[in-house]
């Protein structure tokens, strides 16, 4: 998956759960910390 594609994924995830992290990460079943990286990362 390129990084465009996992940016606008995690974004839609986190609008979805109102920017909830937790929420979001698990429903991406992901790691939080891992989460936050991306967040970070693609500057969401």
């Amino acid at each position: 998956m390129s990084g465009r594609c996992r940016k606008r994924v995690i974004g839609k995830y986190l609008k979805f759960y109102d920017y909830n992290i937790s929420h979001t990460a698990e429903a991406l079943k992901i790691p939080r910390q891992t989460l936050q990286y991306k967040i970070k990362k693609y500057s969401l």
